[in-house]
């Protein structure tokens, strides 16, 4: 199967990766290994400057192509990020009038100060929207959303919806917290936030069945075990491989897929922090990702980085490299896994 796509530089849908960085040790995250505490070994933990920034998209790009903005990335929180609010104030000025910003985050991070600029640059478009991950309340986020504290949370979420920016909640639902959906309905409303979407957790489900998965310490011992269905089979071990990186995927059959990033409203594309383009946050997470996965390395064959990064080439070279010459000859496994369908 050849895929033949067009990437172009019009109507953009770009997705930065601004940091590396986190305070929180998610278990499903894969800044960690397997679970546990352990940070990915191949992960640089670093931030994109304000002045890399600006040199990777000039305010012509913003204005002329760039349909979105998303600061959100697979390995760390934007706001961990120290030149966010200049970030965000340079994007905000130099967006076409039709295009906008989201921002994803887990709320614990940052100074109450800062929130209140990131509501001010972002409260005069609705569409401008912050989404803060807080997975239950005082007493249940921090089972999923380890390390982050609860008082920072309520803090900056007040402090950035007291200045009239939009901002949503979203809320992932496991067994320890489904039962406080309607009293996060009432946190909701007194945050200021404007909605909750309800989401499943990732990675919980496979071979049509739903899984209990455990959640391990530094040291690869067993903490407690998470999952989102009350049938949901239980095979976890007590201890977890910090080591060695997982072996992971299979060889995807042939089949037709979906592309998630070609949009008929835009193209999306994922920025790395070191600037390196890829075409989707799958190909982005999976490069970096601490796995041995034939999908994975059959990237890292492929790709010419320094054809891709934004150090050396502009956007547009960056989407001609892709539709000119990397999708002709190319059968990607990441998009037969991630997006492929019968």
């Amino acid at each position: 199967m050849k895929v033949y796509v067009m990437w172009n530089s019009e109507n953009l849908l770009l997705h930065f990766e601004l940091s590396t960085r986190c305070n929180a040790y998610c278990p499903g995250c894969p800044r960690y290994i397997n679970n546990s505490r352990v940070l990915n070994p191949l992960l640089e933990q670093t931030n994109v400057s304000i002045d890399d920034y600006m040199r990777w998209v000039p305010p012509h790009t913003l204005r002329d192509n760039v349909r979105r903005v998303m600061f959100c990335g697979n390995y760390g929180d934007p706001i961990a990020n120290p030149d966010i609010v200049e970030i965000i104030k340079y994007t905000v000025r130099n967006l076409h009038d039709d295009a906008y910003i989201v921002i994803n985050t887990n709320g614990g991070l940052g100074s109450v100060k800062q929130w209140k600029e990131i509501g001010i640059s972002l409260r005069d478009k609705p569409r401008h929207t912050v989404f803060f991950s807080v997975d239950g309340l005082e007493d249940t986020n921090h089972i999923y959303r380890r390390e982050v504290l609860w008082k920072r949370i309520d803090e900056n979420i007040r402090a950035y919806t007291q200045t009239g920016a939009y901002g949503e909640w979203d809320y992932l639902v496991f067994q320890h917290n489904k039962h406080q959906k309607a009293e996060a309905e009432l946190q909701c409303k007194e945050w200021g936030l404007h909605k909750i979407r309800w989401k499943d957790p990732m990675g919980f489900y496979w071979n049509g069945k739903h899984h209990t998965r455990g959640v391990y310490d530094k040291q690869g011992n067993l903490e407690y075990k998470l999952s989102t269905r009350s049938n949901a089979i239980d095979e976890v071990n007590i201890t977890t491989n910090i080591s060695d990186p997982i072996h992971s995927g299979t060889i995807q059959p042939q089949r037709k897929f979906t592309c998630k990033s070609l949009q008929s409203w835009g193209t999306e594309l994922m920025i790395h922090v070191d600037g390196t383009v890829y075409p989707c946050c799958y190909m982005g997470d999976l490069v970096n990702r601490y796995v041995v996965d034939p999908s994975r390395q059959e990237i890292k064959d492929m790709l010419d980085k320094e054809r891709l990064s934004l150090n050396t080439n502009s956007i547009d070279d960056v989407c001609g490299y892709f539709s000119n010459t990397l999708w002709k000859k190319f059968t990607p496994q990441i998009c037969l896994k991630e997006c492929g369908h019968d």
